[in-house]
């Protein structure tokens, strides 16, 4: 296995642990796996920096199920560029009285390599239904 396949396997890996930690609601994971210099782009054209982006989601967003399909990945430097159509089920507080419901979004993620790991540095949102 070269190590570029070693790497993708890495990012698979760490892309599956944030994905888990955003279902079970472990911000210090979150943290942990989002650079300092964090931004999220929502559909709604909002962007979010790190802090703000935790905050969101510690006051008004419950996942229950993520599920990506279509996952593709390319490396570029020192970046990896993923991209995914991803149906989460979610709760939004002041959406639909905060039941749940499912959010199709294509996502591009970008995910830094650093002395810390891989890290993910940028997603943008583009709803799909």
């Amino acid at each position: 296995m070269s190590s570029r396949e070693l790497e993708g396997q890495n990012l698979m890996h760490q892309i599956e642990l944030f994905d888990a930690a955003l279902v079970a609601g472990d911000y210090e994971c979150l943290r942990r796996c989002v650079s300092p210099n964090y931004m999220m782009i929502n559909p709604l054209a909002q962007r979010l920096n790190k802090e703000a982006w935790l905050g969101w989601l510690r006051r008004d967003i419950r996942y229950h199920r993520i599920e990506r399909n279509q996952v593709s990945n390319r490396v570029l430097g020192a970046v990896w560029i993923v991209t995914s159509e991803v149906r989460a089920v979610m709760s939004v507080a002041g959406l639909s009285n905060g039941e749940p419901g499912i959010h199709h979004t294509f996502r591009t993620e970008l995910w830094v390599i650093s002395a810390d790991g891989l890290l993910l540095e940028h997603v943008h949102l583009t709803r799909m239904e």
